[in-house]
């Protein structure tokens, strides 16, 4: 039984809606098969991660209890769907990582909700900044990376991609925005 900490009545809701717009450019990378018009889509949907990280966009991040205490700390609690709660004892969350063929971590970065019920996944869902998972996926020692959607079409960001777009991204997003004004 998968179980979501909520917290907030906004979290009954989709919370990842406007991750629509990436998934939708992440799909169309995905689909193409002209390398030329690949490279573009890849461009894409980099620079509509890059915007979501600028909203401050968030994703599922599927978490291990490390404590083993939640699911008794929450039936304590009784909360109800989408209110705020707090438990009296400390809670120990990690994220969940997975494992390619050969043995390496990678962290996950789901879009939403639905790539990641495609597969089993921890039991604890929490929302998380997408800025967070790349930069955990490039700092954690023990990782390759960011594996986006692994249980639909996979793609991996290593560390040497990771490291190149966090630093550049912000700029990328800037110079989309006077892109965009300048058109108006």
């Amino acid at each position: 039984m998968r179980e979501n900490a909520a917290v907030s009545s906004e979290t009954t809701r989709n919370p990842y809606e406007a991750n629509q717009a990436v998934n939708a450019k992440y799909l169309l990378f995905w689909e193409e098969t002209d390398p030329e018009k690949r490279t573009d889509a890849f461009l894409e949907f980099l620079l509509s991660l890059a915007a979501r990280m600028k909203e401050g966009g968030t994703v599922p991040a599927p978490c291990v209890d490390v404590t083993g205490s939640l699911h008794a700390a929450i039936e304590q609690v009784n909360p109800v769907a989408g209110e705020t709660f707090q438990v009296k004892d400390e809670i120990r969350l990690r994220m969940d990582t997975m494992t390619d063929g050969n043995g390496d971590l990678w962290l996950p970065l789901f879009l939403d909700r639905e790539d990641m019920e495609n597969g089993q996944v921890a039991d604890v869902t929490i929302p998380v900044e997408i800025s967070d998972i790349l930069r955990f996926g490039l700092e954690r020692e023990d990782l390759q990376g960011v594996v986006v959607n692994p249980f639909g079409h996979p793609f991996t960001l290593g560390k040497k991609l990771l490291a190149q777009f966090l630093e550049d991204s912000a700029n990328w997003v800037i110079c989309k925005d006077t892109r965009n004004k300048e058109e108006v």
